[in-house]
């Protein structure tokens, strides 16, 4: 009877330690699908943070773009309206030489593009307006 009972529980506990290991198994597989699955997802944050840093890059140097373009085009109008003032100063029409010469006050924050065209000697300026000191 010892012998049986011997057998039996040899059995039994043969039984739960093939379970135990299946069960280890088991977990240790989805351990390996979870640890799969951080990765790819590690990766995909990975690539999404390399795509939006593209981005603002791509983003600052259209801003950067647009702003120059902005100043170059202030410029351009600023000779312009310049030469259109001393026109009108040649025809003594004051009142519209003045006009001119008052849109181009700079507001706060702003380049005070009468101080380049100023400082520059006539026919020295590239790009400047084509206009001589004007009560500017």
């Amino acid at each position: 009877m010892v012998l049986v009972l011997g057998v039996v529980v040899s059995t039994w506990q043969a039984v739960r330690a093939t379970q135990a290991t299946k069960a280890e198994s088991r977990q240790r597989l989805v351990a390996v699908g979870a640890q799969a699955q951080a990765q790819s997802k590690q990766k995909e944050a990975e690539t999404e943070r390399q795509r939006a840093e593209s981005e603002q890059q791509r983003a600052d140097a259209q801003a950067q773009k647009a702003f120059l373009s902005e100043q170059q085009s202030r410029r351009l109008l600023y000779a312009a309206e310049m030469n259109l003032a001393q026109q009108a100063l040649k025809l003594n029409n004051l009142g519209r030489a003045r006009w001119l010469l008052e849109r181009h006050r700079p507001h706060p924050g702003e380049e005070d593009l009468r101080s380049s065209a100023l400082i520059s000697p006539p026919g020295k300026r590239s790009g400047g307006p084509k206009c001589s000191k004007i009560g500017v």
